[in-house]
């Protein structure tokens, strides 16, 4: 099983797993870590430190929020120290899609499906596309 770690500002990451877990069911190697106001580079790579460490796949990947912010930078640092992998631009439909996939698949067919789905999931729609 691949192993994920959601890092974002603020409650995303935990507001994400709950919304996952509420569509997809209980998560194992599945976390959440929040980067809070006030907090730091470091603090926040010590936490992921930690979430890593529970994770009991072979292989991790961590979905950050916005790329070059605090949460990827984190994420960047542990990717360097351990040889795990950065997903940038986090949002429900990728987790979703890791969620349903990461017991069954590879990595590189994991992350050929996660670029499928950003393509897809993303449309800009009109009120004409409604009616």
């Amino acid at each position: 099983m691949i192993g994920g770690i959601i890092a974002t500002h603020a409650g995303l990451a935990n507001g994400l797993l709950e919304a996952v877990e509420m569509i997809a069911g209980k998560q194992e190697n599945l976390l959440a870590v929040s980067l809070r106001e006030g907090d730091g580079l470091e603090m926040l790579i010590e936490r992921l430190q930690k979430a890593a460490a529970a994770m009991e796949g072979e292989e991790l990947v961590i979905f950050t929020d916005l790329f070059g912010a605090t949460p990827f930078h984190a994420a960047s640092v542990l990717s360097a120290q351990t040889g795990c992998h950065v997903v940038c631009g986090v949002n429900l439909a990728l987790l979703l899609d890791f969620a349903v996939k990461r017991e069954s698949i590879s990595l590189q067919d994991m992350r050929d499906s996660l670029q499928a789905v950003s393509k897809t999931d993303y449309r800009w729609i009109e009120q004409s596309d409604i009616i």
